[in-house]
């Protein structure tokens, strides 16, 4: 056992302040790693970038893919096979388009050959490990260099400098980790992370008897940010709102991440918190590129963080005008795992006609459609979202699984089991539990499948919830 896992072990037996100063140990890793000596130099270069005119940034972005794809050429065992069997040499790599020369990188070759994927350049050792289940439910595992990690960071706060947010600023996170045992019985929600200025709170317990603990909580603190997922956010804006209590927090801002934010919510969110501008940002565990939204609204590609590719789902066709666009992306933050031509799954609505942003001078997507999964009602724990989480748990024999809520206290775990790969149903335990920890007293049965059915854009659902009317 690893000493993180003896730590993960007793945390739930610790007393409160006791996880506080774990928590807080661990955001100070979080801190030196994301805010080191190379954020400030990148956050500066990413600001100039963002002054630059089109022209300026397509010569940038062609000459960082050009460095980029000949580091994977020479550093990936997976890269260099691929590139030599379509013909391809970076170095001819001269305008946007050239990007299509190159072979796509389906999600399921990046989970089954990371190990060829990863750059030879750098020891496993020296990367900041990087874990998901994406929407598909099929665990990812990758990591970043230093860098790359600061890079991003900087990417992120360009866009929050647009609303006077600073990094290290009072926030709070309605947070998908399992940090609050026995909450549901001692009230406390919440938990602190002083490295960062930070308080997590649960997204497992938005019971309605819960609620205005949470609120009093949170206005108690006085956040500059709440960030989090906004199916989580939503149950308690609206729970705000019916109380008459609009404004009587308010933040900066609110930025929502990792689902679908739908106008209904944002609308509802904004009113909750005073009218403070909510915020919507795309990127990814694996490293995707950066779509983020600027002062009025609109959903900025930033292009040099990567190349974007929107394509019709599941082709390399281009996507036209005003339809539904699935993306490959191709990151330059992405040194030691490259990705490149990646099929990443989540989706985007193009605008009828290209448009680009009146605060800089990139293009925009008219919405991010990627990352909508069902919000379950649990008569323990009230409203529950953004449950992949749980798919982390999974083991490497599962290829992948949903979660399926069949009555309001029992859910159906199904999962496509790799069964060369020495696979027994006992290896699911882990995930069964995680799983009634967010949803309280419920039963969890497996269900073993050779496939899992798509919806009609080719993605899986992770997380099927019931009707409203049955749950009646």
């Amino acid at each position: 056992m690893t000493w993180i896992e003896k730590i993960e072990a007793i945390y739930p037996r610790l007393p409160i302040a006791l996880q506080n100063l774990l928590i807080s140990g661990q955001g100070l890793v979080f801190r030196q790693q994301r805010f080191g000596a190379g954020f400030s130099s990148a956050l500066n270069a990413a600001i100039l970038r963002s002054q630059w005119s089109a022209d300026q940034l397509e010569d940038w972005q062609v000459s960082t893919a050009r460095s980029f794809l000949s580091h994977a050429r020479m550093t990936s065992p997976y890269w260099g096979a691929r590139f030599s069997e379509a013909g391809f040499d970076p170095d001819s790599f001269q305008v946007i388009s050239d990007i299509r020369r190159v072979p796509i990188l389906e999600k399921a070759d990046l989970r089954a050959r990371s190990g060829q994927i990863a750059s030879s350049t750098y020891a496993r050792k020296q990367l900041i490990a990087s874990h998901t289940s994406g929407t598909t439910g099929s665990p990812i595992h990758v990591g970043f260099t230093l860098l790359d990690i600061q890079t991003r960071m900087a990417i992120l706060y360009r866009m929050f400098r647009l609303f006077q947010i600073a990094p290290l600023q009072r926030s709070i996170r309605l947070s998908g980790r399992t940090l609050f045992p026995d909450a549901a019985r001692n009230r406390v929600f919440w938990r602190m992370n002083y490295a960062a200025n930070q308080m997590l709170m649960s997204s497992y317990d938005l019971h309605p008897d819960h609620l205005k603990i949470y609120v009093d909580r949170m206005a108690s603190y006085r956040p500059d940010l709440i960030d989090g997922y906004p199916s989580s956010i939503f149950v308690l804006a609206r729970f705000i709102n019916a109380q008459g209590w609009s404004g009587f927090i308010s933040p900066k801002a609110v930025m929502t991440t990792a689902e679908t934010l739908e106008d209904y919510q944002r609308s509802e969110i904004e009113r909750a918190f005073g009218g403070c501008p909510v915020i919507n940002q795309y990127a990814s565990s694996e490293g995707a590129p950066f779509i983020t939204q600027d002062t009025n609204g609109e959903m900025v590609v930033n292009t040099d963080t990567g190349i974007f590719e929107f394509v019709r789902p599941g082709t390399d066709v281009p996507a036209g005008p005003g339809e539904i666009a699935e993306m490959l992306v191709t990151s330059f933050t992405t040194h030691a795992y490259p990705l490149i031509r990646y099929r990443i799954g989540d989706t985007v609505l193009l605008p009828q006609e290209s448009k680009r942003s009146r605060v800089w001078d990139m293009p925009v997507v008219e919405k991010v459609l990627g990352r909508q999964e069902d919000i379950l009602y649990t008569p323990d724990r009230g409203y529950v979202g953004r449950l992949d989480p749980v798919f982390k748990k999974a083991p490497s024999t599962i290829v992948e699984c949903q979660i399926v809520q069949v009555e309001p206290r029992r859910v159906l775990l199904k999962v496509v089991p790799d069964r060369a790969a020495n696979y027994h149903i006992s290896q699911l335990d882990i995930v069964k539990e995680e799983i009634r920890l967010r949803l309280g007293d419920v039963v969890v049965s497996v269900e073993e499948c050779d496939t899992l059915p798509r919806g009609v854009n080719g993605k899986l659902r992770a997380v099927v919830a019931l009707r409203d009317s049955e749950q009646d």
